[in-house]
């Protein structure tokens, strides 16, 4: 309850503001009122997001006492979160899909005893299995948060945005609480060029004979090597952004439902969600040509489907 008030004090102080400085410097007629209206609340609400996201959080109470499992510890956010949490006190169950390999070897070396390694692929119903029962018989009486990382990513993270707020309204009458993490492109092993080159000649190579001319065959493959290259400069080396918004999923006392890491995120998140599809999908489509270029000519025809 106090979270709600505190969020309304700030924003309808915030909408005054903005609503009566506007107001000052515009005539006061009733069609003028309500554009103004309209304007000011649109404006107040990114302004809204701002403030709220950079308040700082209240902790909770026996934070220590608390444990948590992550899964896809062996690098990336998973590690650094791991290492952060461990760095509180908090006792930390690091699943790793190499539990002997250098990642998790590597944490298990830098980190309190607090800290457990645990072996998983979340694809393997007997790992999972293994997994919580471990987990569980050694928790004792300690409070438990679950923090999972494994999920196809491109196409899945809408699937599990909207799975997320499902959950979350559904399970308030038990007080437990489900936050979303939504970053932009971090610089971590996700972004490794070999990787995901691998795993595009992989893809294209079993691709039907006509899918690879309509994309240009091995001109597609050339010029998204190239444009990756150029897309390093869009890519955000503070992965702490990141960790410190699941930090404070985990300890705040009043944690957030979503969270857009770093400025630069939430701008860009306010953007998608306010700017009309049609122009959206017109600067993607000029990003695009000016990445990879024209290279649909190169096929042996251009379809359009509707």
């Amino acid at each position: 309850m106090h979270q709600h008030v505190r969020f309304l004090f700030i924003f309808f102080s915030i909408f005054g503001f903005i609503y009566f400085l506007l107001r000052s410097f515009l005539s006061s007629d009733f069609i003028l009122k309500t554009a103004l209206f309209i304007l000011a609340f649109h404006i107040v609400d990114f302004f809204i997001k701002i403030v709220w996201n950079s308040l700082p959080s209240l902790i909770i109470p026996d934070v220590t006492e608390k444990a948590v499992f992550i899964t896809g510890c062996d690098t990336g956010f998973g590690n650094k979160l791991a290492r952060q949490l461990d760095r509180k006190g908090i006792t930390v169950y690091a699943g790793c899909l190499f539990s002997e390999g250098e990642g998790a070897s590597q944490l298990k070396k830098d980190c309190s005893k607090k800290l457990h390694i645990v072996q998983i692929d979340v694809t393997k119903h007997d790992q999972v299995s293994a997994a919580v029962k471990y987990v569980t018989s050694s928790l004792n009486d300690k409070s438990f948060e679950n923090i999972p990382f494994a999920a196809a990513y491109a196409m899945s993270k809408h699937a599990v945005l909207a799975y997320a707020t499902t959950i979350r309204r559904e399970l308030l009458r038990w007080s437990v609480s489900v936050h979303t993490i939504e970053p932009r492109i971090y610089n971590t092993e996700m972004k490794n060029k070999s990787i995901i080159l691998s795993k595009l000649d992989r893809g294209f190579i079993h691709a039907p004979e006509e899918t690879r001319e309509e994309y240009g065959g091995d001109e597609y493959v050339k010029a998204y090597t190239n444009a990756y290259d150029i897309s390093d400069c869009l890519q955000c080396n503070r992965i702490e952004e990141v960790t410190d918004c699941m930090m404070d999923a985990i300890i705040a006392k009043y944690p957030k439902p979503r969270y857009q890491p770093g400025l630069i995120g939430r701008i860009h998140f306010w953007l998608a969600t306010y700017i009309l599809e049609d122009i959206s999908d017109m600067f993607y489509f000029l990003f695009i040509h000016l990445l990879i270029g024209n290279i649909h000519d190169a096929g042996k025809k251009n379809k359009s489907f509707h």
